[in-house]
């Protein structure tokens, strides 16, 4: 963002610059022409004036002197031209007399006024400046006199005055580029902050506050709204956290209790009523598992990950190893991953936390796979990603409830008659968000779910197996 606001002043600058550097780089160009267009005229009146007729005849000697030592010394063509157009006097280098650029000036001089011009000089126009002044006689214009100016050293200094104003340009846009750099800093400062503050909270990291902030004023009071809405929602999530876990603890009590009673009851029953009291029991032991994943739910909320570099494959091949005996007692196959990776995946996540949520989905696995199912692990790696794959031969889900899977105390319909309290997918899903990876279900081929626990994609090297 800090470079996209950079540019986008830098671009607003070097607009205002070059729209302030067109109008003076033409107010240079003109004048400096006129300048030296003001010069060649006075030159050229004074011309007039000794060509002047009055009652005494001209001293044609002089005039021709002054001619030829102006245009040795100026390097300016000079000539006197009668009005029919006919050459008196001429000196230095030759010129068209019937080019536009001389015919112009000569026939304002004709008509008794000197010429003017008001254009402007650049550095690629090669041109002369011609001047004609009128002799006049009375009302009459007897004589013109014509100047016609090289412009290379002109040109050569307009040249210089632009590339001085574009230097001065450059120096003002790299100030320019300093200033935008420090002004943006300050700007964005108080976003950087937030945006990594919110980073921080979305990875559970409740505590995560913008510290004292400079910036503009609107942004500082943005930075402790945040702020206050951050303590506002990590209290409500310690309410909530502590209610769960009071309320479960609370539970227990009568809950234990009531277990006895159960259980006293059982020895005095009669023996019709033994199934509807076996019942009674198991629905109180289930109600204490509802309690216990209660407890870890809340715990898993409450939890700061320790995300570092993880060696995902031997992570997983610890796991699959832990849960191979329980899968032998159901009857299920449970494969590891292959040797087909070839090599150690690693990725940044919390060994603890990922350890235990592919605990839970091993779990989920070999309790819906039928005996002699089989229950498949496999790594695989994405440019991003490292994925972990959990597939069973279960009955799997309908179509329609793949929406619902890993909401809190959903069960699948499929699924009443197996012990579970609807948490433990849950449970999944917070341990994933807490590290920053991600879980998906899908149907496996021909049967069964297919659980894909996704982790951020590192390289080096990983944890080992604990």
């Amino acid at each position: 963002m800090r470079l996209r606001l950079a540019l986008l002043l830098m671009v607003v600058i070097s607009a205002l610059l070059t729209i302030l550097a067109i109008p003076l780089s033409a107010n240079i160009a003109h004048r400096d022409e006129q300048r030296v267009f003001a010069d060649r005229l006075r030159d050229a009146v004074r011309l007039a004036g000794v060509a002047q007729q009055g009652e005494t005849p001209v001293d044609e000697r002089e005039l021709a002197d002054q001619l030829e030592r102006y245009s040795s010394l100026y390097g300016v063509a000079t000539a006197i031209l009668e009005p029919t157009g006919t050459v008196k006097a001429r000196y230095g280098r030759t010129f068209a007399l019937d080019a536009p650029a001389v015919q112009q000036p000569m026939g304002v001089a004709l008509s008794g006024h000197p010429s003017s011009d008001d254009r402007a000089m650049w550095p690629w126009q090669r041109r002369d400046i011609v001047v004609a002044v009128p002799v006049l006689r009375g009302d009459d214009v007897v004589e013109v006199v014509v100047t016609v100016s090289p412009t290379a050293a002109l040109r050569n200094q307009v040249r210089s005055s632009l590339l001085a104003l574009a230097a001065a340009g450059q120096c003002v846009l790299l100030a320019s580029v300093l200033l935008v750099s420090r002004l943006s800093r300050w700007v964005l400062r108080p976003v950087d902050q937030l945006d990594r503050a919110t980073g921080e909270i979305a990875r559970g990291r409740l505590k995560a506050r913008v510290g004292a902030v400079s910036g503009p004023p609107e942004l500082r009071r943005l930075a402790g709204s945040f702020n206050r809405m951050a303590n506002r929602v990590e209290q409500m999530m310690d309410h909530q956290i502590a209610f769960v876990a009071d309320a479960s603890h609370q539970l227990r009590t009568p809950l234990a209790g009531l277990t006895l009673r159960i259980e006293n009851l059982q020895a005095q029953v009669e023996a019709e009523r033994l199934d509807e009291v076996g019942a009674l029991a198991d629905e109180v032991q289930r109600l204490n598992a509802i309690l216990d994943s209660l407890l870890r739910l809340a715990a898993v909320d409450q939890v700061e990950p320790d995300v570092r570099e993880v060696d995902v494959t031997t992570l997983v091949a610890c796991r699959v190893q832990s849960w191979t005996r329980q899968a032998q007692a159901r009857g299920v196959t449970l494969t590891p991953p292959g040797g087909a990776v070839g090599q150690a995946l690693t990725a940044h996540a919390d060994p603890t936390l990922f350890g235990s949520a592919l605990d839970a989905i091993l779990d989920n696995a070999i309790k819906f796979s039928p005996p002699h199912g089989t229950v498949t692990v496999r790594l695989s790696a994405g440019p991003t990603a490292v994925h972990c794959v959990v597939a069973d031969t279960g009955a799997g889900l309908l179509d329609s409830e793949y929406t619902r899977i890993g909401n809190r105390f959903w069960r699948s319909m499929r699924h009443q008659n197996v012990d579970g309290t609807g948490l433990g997918l849950a449970i999944v899903r917070t341990l994933q968000e807490a590290v920053g990876g991600d879980v998906t279900f899908t149907p496996n081929t021909p049967s069964g779910l297919r659980v894909t626990l996704s982790l951020p994609r590192t390289s080096g090297v990983g944890t080992k197996c604990r």
